[in-house]
């Protein structure tokens, strides 16, 4: 019985010591909180924030439940999930427009040191084994056409007419997987993650940042490693003959959908394969409407 009572009293003091440190937070301004990683340095609050944080996005198990209820009740808040919610915003541990599925559905937003510096390392030093299959594109002009907000660009187009008058076009696709070797840290990483996530208040790329958004994208006036899938079409718009190759592509524009159709407006001398990818998509379209 005793050893019971003094559990308790340890418990308590806990609570009580857990609680002043929620209140704390909560009375600075919203610049000045505590940083997310101060409250999961120690275990015994690191239990505890946790299970407010499994609470809040309703994933708890009944010990989780049961002390985030003696949280939230010492707090003066109901033992719902949006009191939760609310009281991990109002200490800082959670930004103001967090997404919630993602701790639902445990999406990993971070990266280990070593994924990091393998991720560095490729930065500074990649060897290409695919060199000597590679197709030297780079003196065409190779257009990235994407919306304004986009991190990362992947692909472009490219097109010319042929002397018989057909029009060849280019899909030049960037080629992370240069970068990989089957089984390496970075590779299993990947298959772990499965993707890249797109939110509307975030971008939680496959590959460590820096590397996605630069060595593994397209960069203008960079050659850039790509796999290029060329079409010859004929003048009704279908398909003559296409080829897959390894490439190197040097991005000559990276513009929104509203800049190229501003050069496309412009109608200048030099941007004449610009209107030569419009036309072949205008005859593309119609052919397929024909189908």
């Amino acid at each position: 019985l005793l050893r019971r009572k003094l559990a308790k009293e340890a418990a308590d003091k806990e609570l009580e010591e857990f609680v002043h440190l929620l209140k704390s937070a909560k009375a600075l301004p919203l610049g000045s909180k505590p940083p997310k990683n101060s409250w999961l340095m120690e275990e015994k609050v690191k239990q505890k924030i946790e299970s407010l944080q499994a609470y809040a996005v309703d994933v708890c198990n009944d010990e989780q439940r049961r002390m985030a209820g003696n949280i939230l009740k010492a707090m003066g808040f109901a033992r719902t999930s949006s009191a939760a919610l609310k009281l991990l915003i109002n200490v800082g541990y959670f930004p103001v427009h967090v997404n919630l599925d993602l701790f639902r559905y445990d999406v990993q937003t971070t990266y280990t040191e070593k994924v990091l510096s393998v991720a560095e390392e490729l930065l500074v030093d990649c060897p290409d084994s695919d060199k000597h299959v590679r197709k030297d594109l780079s003196n065409l002009r190779v257009y990235a056409i994407d919306v304004d907000e986009a991190d990362e660009l992947d692909d472009a187009l490219s097109a010319t007419r042929l002397p018989d008058g057909r029009i060849k076009v280019w899909i030049h696709v960037a080629d992370p997987t240069c970068f990989l070797q089957p089984r390496s840290i970075l590779d299993r990483e990947a298959m772990h993650r499965g993707t890249s996530i797109f939110l509307p208040t975030a971008t939680f790329p496959m590959f460590p940042e820096r590397l996605a958004m630069n060595a593994m994208s397209l960069q203008q006036g960079t050659d850039c490693r790509s796999v290029s899938v060329s079409v010859i079409l004929h003048p009704d718009g279908s398909i003559a003959e296409y080829s897959i190759e390894n490439s190197v592509i040097k991005p000559t524009y990276m513009l929104t959908y509203e800049g190229a159709t501003e050069l496309l407006y412009m109608n200048l001398e030099e941007e004449k394969d610009l209107r030569i990818l419009q036309e072949a998509a205008s005859i593309r379209a119609q052919w397929r409407r024909s189908q």
